[in-house]
């Protein structure tokens, strides 16, 4: 079977719900829900706000575009990206469960304020993550470390795709995340280590975390099949996150080989012949033969 089937989906992943717009068609905010698991039996959830996340001077098109941008990426993550589920739960237990972008003209996309995230701050669940910047603008890519390896996956037809914005929203969230930044990974940046506070120490693993959990190789391009059956992090299946596994879909229809091989079988079989006969008998019981422009009877067994 061809290993970029689009047969193929990720279940007991995050959905998205409370999906909200205004009267413009524009993006109001909505909520990406985690599934229930051991660690979090009622399931969790991220809301998002982007009531404020528009560019003065631009039309609502545009500003709708923006917006989309950002639904789209993450929604491709949790779509295809099996440890995108076990980090948005991370995230939710550590405290940031509120998102609100602003300011599209930050000079690159980030976390500009995270209350509560970082390893020495106290958990505040009621002030808001405030993420700034445009996905579209990526043009400091290479400073999270990602210059080297493809910026691109390979959809279901075989194209390349652009997976940059997806990449750049997989590694703000991990930030989000203690336990990304508690990971525990031998860092040095410029020949010193950095201690567990310093934020360079922190965009680091979550560079780490998201190279891991995509598969991302210096000379590899990965298809959506395999995205879809990347690796979950065993610190996050230890803490009983949810695992999404990629399964065949149930709406997939047979191929035309299948569908030929089902209704041959159909045909071939002999409560199908016994049946045919009898209606082609009793056909000819009840009205005279008729010939056909070649002198053939016509009430023969030709289906």
């Amino acid at each position: 079977m061809d290993n970029n089937s689009p047969k193929y989906k990720l279940t007991g992943n995050a959905k998205f719900e409370h999906v909200k717009h205004d009267a413009n068609a524009m993006l109001v905010s909505f909520d990406i829900v985690n599934p229930p698991s051991k660690k979090q039996p009622a399931g969790s959830l991220l809301h998002f706000d982007l009531s404020e996340y528009s560019r003065e001077g631009e039309n609502v098109d545009a500003n709708r575009i923006l917006r989309e941008k950002f639904y789209q990426a993450a929604h491709f993550l949790a779509e295809n990206v099996p440890a995108f589920t076990a980090l948005s739960a991370s995230v939710a237990e550590s405290g940031a469960q509120r998102f609100v972008l602003k300011n599209p003209d930050a000079t690159r996309f980030g976390i500009a304020i995270f209350p509560g995230v970082t390893t020495i701050e106290k958990i505040d669940v009621n002030k808001p993550v405030v993420m700034v910047g445009n996905l579209d603008r990526l043009t400091e890519f290479s400073q999270i470390g990602y210059e080297r390896h493809p910026k691109v996956y390979l959809d279901s037809n075989g194209n390349k795709q652009d997976l940059r914005s997806a990449i750049m929203v997989f590694n703000q969230l991990a930030m989000a995340s203690k336990d990304v930044q508690q990971w525990p990974l031998p860092l040095t940046f410029n020949g010193r280590d950095f201690g567990r506070e310093e934020t360079i120490h922190n965009v680091m693993k979550a560079g780490f975390f998201v190279r891991d959990a995509i598969n991302l190789n210096a000379d590899d391009t990965p298809s959506l099949y395999e995205l879809r059956l990347g690796h979950t992090p065993d610190k996050f299946l230890a803490k009983g996150y949810p695992d999404p596994t990629a399964v065949l879909s149930t709406d997939a229809k047979p191929n035309k080989l299948n569908q030929n091989s089902e209704l041959m079988k159909a045909e071939l079989s002999e409560a199908f012949v016994l049946n045919r006969i009898l209606q082609v008998l009793a056909s000819q019981d009840d009205r005279p033969a008729q010939l056909g422009s070649d002198g053939h009877n016509s009430n023969d067994l030709a289906t």
